[in-house]
């Protein structure tokens, strides 16, 4: 009789084990479905930090990067305005609006001359920009924008001592698209952006972008002899030609134009500082500070 009970005792037990080694099996692939799911939903950014297309998890350079559309997102419209996404990289204006410069993990140029270059160098499209007032454009059309942390004279020169950002324009495709954004607000701000692209004949694809941005000044000057001060008034344009050669080979041809018409306040500023009253010991307090109109 003892056999007979350890056999239908083994029966129920081995039920139980099948069932949980079932549950197990479907837990798994769950797991491995949500897995998939998840790491599907991730975008690549691909970058050329190294002069060639490649992930970014498998280069051994310290860098960010942000596609434009995240760009767009975070209502970046100047190449300024990408210390919002990047970390340990401040904006300095030695100069006021007159010259710009990025300090990168702390270094940076704080000669406003206009022969200093920077040593957080600026690059677009594979062009160096070696004044600081080359950092001032307007970003309108971009692919991404990549900052590479210093030192990285090996493959961009002297001048990136401290790291250097890349500004990417979107290349041209055989695929015929285009956009357009229009942007009002306070103080009659106008702000058109837009490109269209698309193959041209067989081989050759072509793009052109433009934007244009103008608002009025956000300072004014009430006693007059100069300028209202902190206005916006600048426009771009960009033509791209890309030629497809044989063996996978590719010519590209990119133009670009821009204009910035602002004004700063310098240089007159003292001319503000008229005294209201006018006593003698004010008027001669003033001549010894300010220097006569004209001669500032």
């Amino acid at each position: 009789m003892q056999p007979a009970s350890v056999r239908a005792f083994c029966i129920p037990v081995l039920g139980v084990a099948a069932m949980a080694l079932l549950a197990g099996a479907r837990l798994a692939d769950a797991q491995q479905q949500t897995t998939a799911t998840t790491t599907g939903g991730l975008e690549e950014i691909v970058v050329t930090a190294q002069k060639r297309e490649q992930n970014p998890q498998e280069i051994g350079i310290s860098l960010s990067a942000i596609t434009g559309n995240d760009l767009n997102e975070l209502g970046v419209t100047t190449a300024t305005d990408i210390t919002k996404s990047m970390p340990a990289v401040v904006l300095t204006q030695p100069n006021g609006p007159s010259s710009f410069s990025l300090a990168i993990r702390g270094v940076v140029q704080n000669d406003f001359a206009d022969h200093q270059e920077s040593p957080a160098a600026i690059y677009i499209d594979d062009v160096y920009v070696s004044q600081m007032i080359g950092l001032a454009f307007s970003t309108f059309d971009i692919d991404r924008v990549e900052v590479l942390r210093g030192p990285q004279g090996t493959l961009f020169g002297r001048n990136a001592t401290g790291g250097l950002a890349h500004f990417i324009s979107r290349r041209p495709t055989d695929d015929t698209n285009g956009y357009m954004d229009v942007t009002v607000g306070e103080r009659n701000l106008f702000r058109a952006e837009g490109a269209f692209g698309g193959a041209i004949s067989d081989g050759i694809d072509g793009r052109i972008a433009f934007q244009s941005n103008h608002y009025d000044p956000l300072f004014k000057n009430v006693f007059g002899g100069a300028n209202d001060a902190e206005n916006g008034n600048d426009w771009g344009l960009r033509g791209q030609l890309l030629f497809k050669l044989s063996a996978g080979s590719q010519l590209l041809l990119l133009g670009r134009l821009s204009r910035t018409d602002v004004h700063a306040g310098s240089g007159s500023m003292c001319r503000l500082c008229r005294p209201i009253t006018r006593t003698a010991p004010a008027r001669a307090a003033m001549r010894r500070v300010c220097p006569p109109a004209g001669r500032s």
